[in-house]
């Protein structure tokens, strides 16, 4: 087992979810649409699929634990930032079993989903066509009081033709607070100059009911998708565990 440092936590490197391919899930797929763009949530209705996931979360979480390679992130999501408070535990590992399955899953559903692909070093903005789910994932535990605030994902390159542009989030158990709320960012621009460009830094503060424009309790077995460009925020969590699976998804260019 290596470990290389990624952006805040450490990457493990291990077999995750190596008999996950045995299992079918039966699936639900529902579309939100939220400022011109579209959130996907597939449910998942498979027992014995979601006791698999639970049983190997627990497993590894607590393994890592022991190996003291999970790491404590603010509520602002980086780690160096404690003193904003306490957001989550979690470490990172990629996982091609687990990529393999859930790109799977949303194959099924012949998603069609595009996004403008532009980098600082291009001259044009191109249009890029979903290709799968990253095989790098984040495995997280938010414990009692724990929460996100606010905030933008952010793409991440793979090569010169490909990028994550949709994050995904798969919930391992039931909580009945602690929901995944997508948010109305009424800020202003950084500058009077960048009229165009809207303010994506993360907020300093918890997002209030009325700027909430959708809320996801979460459900064992449940995906959500969800482009980068869209503020979104974890409310207050007061249950005794909310455990989560963090990934992206991969474009490339047409």
């Amino acid at each position: 087992m290596s470990l290389i440092i990624s952006p805040n936590v450490k990457r493990i490197y291990n077999n995750h979810f190596e008999k996950i391919l045995n299992y079918t899930p039966n699936s639900v797929l529902k579309y939100y649409d939220i400022l011109d763009e579209k959130v996907i949530v597939i449910n998942i209705q498979n027992e014995e699929y979601i006791n698999y996931l639970q049983n190997q979360f627990n497993i590894w979480f607590n393994y890592f634990k022991l190996k003291n390679l999970v790491e404590n992130v603010s509520i602002t999501g980086i780690k160096e930032n404690m003193n904003d408070g306490q957001g989550s535990s979690r470490y990172s590992t990629n996982s091609p079993k687990l990529s393999e399955y859930l790109t799977d899953i949303l194959n099924s559903f012949n998603l069609n989903i595009r996004a403008d692909f532009h980098r600082d070093y291009d001259s044009i903005i191109n249009i890029c066509k979903y290709s799968k789910v990253s095989d790098y994932f984040r495995f997280m535990k938010y414990t009692s009081g724990g929460q996100h605030y606010p905030h933008y994902d952010t793409d991440f390159i793979i090569d010169r033709n490909t990028i994550t542009k949709y994050s995904l989030v798969m919930y391992i158990n039931d909580c009945e607070d602690g929901e995944l709320v997508f948010c109305n960012d009424n800020r202003p621009p950084k500058t009077e100059m960048s009229f165009i460009e809207k303010d994506t830094s993360d907020w300093d503060r918890q997002v209030k009911e009325e700027e909430i424009l959708l809320k996801i309790k979460p459900k064992a077995g449940m995906i959500v998708l969800f482009p980068h460009t869209l503020c979104h925020a974890v409310l207050p969590f007061i249950g005794r565990e909310r455990n989560i699976v963090r990934g992206d998804l991969e474009f490339v260019k047409t």
